[in-house]
């Protein structure tokens, strides 16, 4: 219905006389502009403040009939009313306020914490870790009401040692980052001290039959990378030290390798050996 066709200066007994239809409608308050009661097919009625900002009709709840009187929401509404005037958005405020009042939830942390890091190249393993093992448990909650126990159920709840002590390390971080940040209201970092997993060491060595594979499988990766590649297996050195391999350090079929490296151009160059009369070499 228009506006117009439903307003009226309401008075006490013609609310106590309203009654509810099929549909939910509006009674427009003429003493009261933007002033309206809300009536829904159930009998329940509300008062609304009802005004235009920011190119949109804003609908300001001030409260149930139950609750607020007629001369309550008058006076209210006049004071909404007023603010409109002087360019303010009532609602806005009234629902930024409530956000700022909630506690922030852990997925929403988390995403913050991604969007901080994204220039870091480990970023995408700390989003996978996250979204992997954290966010199912804990999307929702409040990210202050992660304890330290939820912090140990979790560990438990992950099988592989590793991942436990990574997924450990990316929750640490995020709350680390989010106290050095201020953000969510966040004051403690429940992974700090948590124990990690231990993690025995291991040695693998490839067989003879898994060389033969290696090798021939470096052959469908080009000239350059698959000849680093067969250098990498041959000479079990660094790819750091096979990347910056050079000819004058060939000698004799044998590539001798100074002890450090100076940068003095595009490519850092290898100073002589720091060791004296020691030098490492290797069969080419």
């Amino acid at each position: 219905m228009s506006k117009a066709k439903n307003k009226r200066e309401i008075t006490p007994l013609y609310i106590q006389k309203l009654k509810p239809k099929d549909d939910a409608f509006l009674v427009w308050d003429a003493k009261q502009g933007g002033l309206a009661l809300s009536v829904q097919p159930t009998g329940m009625r509300s008062w609304k403040a009802i005004y235009y900002a920011g190119g949109r009709t804003r609908w300001y709840t001030i409260g149930p009939l139950s609750k607020v009187g007629l001369a309550e929401a008058r006076k209210i509404a006049k004071t909404i009313m007023a603010r409109v005037a002087l360019g303010q958005d009532p609602q806005r405020e009234k629902v930024d306020a409530s956000r700022a009042e909630q506690p922030m939830r852990f997925g929403d942390l988390a995403a913050r914490y991604i969007k901080a890091i994204q220039s870091r190249k480990s970023w995408k393993q700390s989003d996978y870790l996250i979204s992997k093992h954290l966010l199912p448990r804990w999307n929702k909650r409040p990210a202050i009401e992660i304890a330290r126990s939820d912090v140990k159920e979790m560990m438990r709840g992950i099988t592989a040692p590793i991942v436990a002590n990574q997924t450990l390390a990316a929750l640490s971080a995020i709350y680390s980052w989010a106290i050095k940040e201020e953000v969510g209201g966040v004051k403690e970092n429940p992974a700090f001290k948590i124990e990690r997993n231990a993690i025995s060491s291991r040695t693998r060595v490839l067989s003879d039959v898994e060389l033969g594979k290696f090798w021939n499988a470096f052959d469908d990766a080009g000239l350059m990378t698959g000849t680093a590649l067969k250098v990498l297996l041959l000479s079990g050195q660094r790819p750091g030290e096979i990347s910056h391999m050079r000819y004058e350090h060939v000698i004799d079929g044998w590539w001798e390798m100074p002890g450090s490296r100076v940068k003095d151009g595009p490519e850092p160059r290898m100073r002589n050996p720091i060791m004296s009369g020691c030098r490492n070499r290797s069969a080419i």
